[in-house]
């Protein structure tokens, strides 16, 4: 099996694209998710900051409880967004977007105005931020399935929907990294909701502007949409965790560990982080910069599947 210092000849490093690389190491910001932690009110989870910081980025968060202004005015200072997994409701009960979706909303609305305006600006979106995109872009409440599959805890094949080299994040991935994805159950899943193929392709929006890249299928045989992106911008968005794959340990998961899983993660995080470096935004300052990285702040280890998290106080009655 080829080793990944072996491999490198053929990885993301060597990107067949021609865009400039404008900033080295790009500064991702990652949206907080509302839930408490011991003291603290809001998470990131740690496994999240880390497969950015193996990709080459350095990391800061995205409180959720900031307001739209806020967030507009730190976008500004961003090479890329990372919209991480959670338990948080597209909708709530009156079928409005909750408070934390009018915010990826913003964020989605603010990468495409940036590209639209020729500035690079990539998001990966993971699992709740699959969802959340998909709900969005729609924009119907039916588009996510609440509690319909049964993909918590499991490694599965992945079925691609269109020749690999026809999406952004597969076209320079190698041969066998794409042989080892459609034959060995690498992509780990833990969601209950998710979109049916045949549901996303009745949405104009997601159907005109997206494309479906890959699906599995959950342990009953159900099928899901595992991955899309968007036809003209850099805009990713899966169900599955390669973060997990790498850096989730906690005993009795079903985490694949295999040589190819790792690399295979790996080349996400290197893919998506290498796509950030294609944008020039910056902080005014390497002082401000500094100061705004994640591990400035407190982290604790947690007995739940999310392991060790970084940990805020936010207010939460915006």
């Amino acid at each position: 099996m080829t080793s990944l210092l072996q491999s490198q000849s053929d990885s993301i490093l060597v990107r067949k694209d021609s865009l400039p690389i404008l900033k080295e190491t790009p500064v991702v910001g990652v949206l907080t998710n509302p839930r408490a932690y011991g003291t603290f009110n809001t998470y990131i989870m740690g496994a999240y900051i880390k497969f950015l910081e193996l990709g080459g980025a350095r990391v800061v968060a995205i409180p959720h409880t900031n307001t739209g202004e806020q967030i507009l005015q730190q976008l500004e200072k961003l090479n890329g967004v990372l919209l991480p997994g959670g338990a948080v409701p597209v909708f709530d009960q009156d079928f409005e977007l909750t408070m934390y979706a009018t915010k990826v909303k913003l964020i989605l609305q603010k990468a495409k105005e940036f590209n639209e305006n020729g500035v690079y600006f990539p998001i990966w979106g993971v699992c709740l931020g699959f969802q959340m995109a998909a709900g969005i872009e729609a924009p119907y409440k039916d588009v996510v399935a609440l509690d319909v599959f049964d993909a918590v805890d499991t490694s599965d094949v992945t079925k691609f929907e269109i020749d690999p080299t026809e999406s952004k994040v597969y076209r320079n991935m190698p041969e066998r990294m794409l042989e080892a994805i459609q034959t060995e159950g690498i992509s780990y899943n833990s969601h209950h909701d998710g979109v049916h193929p045949e549901v996303f392709q009745k949405y104009d929006n997601l159907r005109d502007n997206y494309r479906v890249v890959s699906t599995n299928t959950d342990r009953k045989g159900v099928e899901y949409v595992a991955f899309f992106e968007h036809k003209k911008y850099p805009l990713y968005f899966i169900q599955f965790h390669p973060e997990k794959v790498l850096f989730i340990y906690k005993e009795g998961l079903n985490i694949p560990r295999t040589e190819n899983a790792l690399e295979v993660s790996k080349y996400y995080a290197e893919f998506f982080v290498h796509e950030c470096r294609l944008n020039a935004n910056h902080y005014p300052t390497v002082e401000e910069e500094l100061a705004a990285d994640i591990n400035n702040g407190p982290t604790m280890q947690t007995w739940s599947v999310s392991m060790d998290v970084f940990g805020f106080n936010e207010p939460v009655d915006i």
